[in-house]
């Protein structure tokens, strides 16, 4: 259903790759990989202050820190989409994990193998470089 785009949003990698385009010619779109934030997130908020115009004092970088984690964010209503009528809760929380290579408990090898080609196969015309792991 993913690869085929039958989910509520549509075709996941049509919808990276606008954007991705757009932002090659459009200065008001900055794209953020979670992969980035988990490995780097003061690095990545700092790049996001730059992109908005303003500089954080180290007060206000350990605050956001603190209400960016993960952990924090999954137990916030709003944050986490509960209440929408677009997600089965009963299957899983919008936000279910936090961890980067979780798809190696769910995925086949033979699974793996057939996402790889079907993300190569749309992103072979632009620079995008997935990480898979940390």
């Amino acid at each position: 259903m993913f690869m085929k785009g039958n989910i509520i949003y549509g075709n996941y990698m049509e919808h990276v790759m606008e954007y991705y385009n757009a932002s090659k010619t459009n200065d008001n779109i900055l794209i953020v990989a979670y992969e980035d934030v988990k490995k780097h997130p003061e690095k990545q908020i700092r790049r996001l202050a730059k992109f908005l115009g303003t500089q954080l004092s180290d007060a206000e970088m350990e605050e956001i820190l603190g209400y960016t984690t993960f952990e924090v964010m999954s137990k916030n209503p709003n944050t986490n989409h509960e209440g929408s009528p677009f997600f089965d809760f009963t299957r899983s929380k919008f936000m279910r994990k936090g961890i980067v290579g979780d798809w190696k408990n769910h995925f086949t090898v033979a699974q793996s193998e057939m996402f790889d080609v079907w993300i190569e196969e749309h992103i072979k015309q632009s620079d995008i470089k997935f990480c898979y792991e940390l």
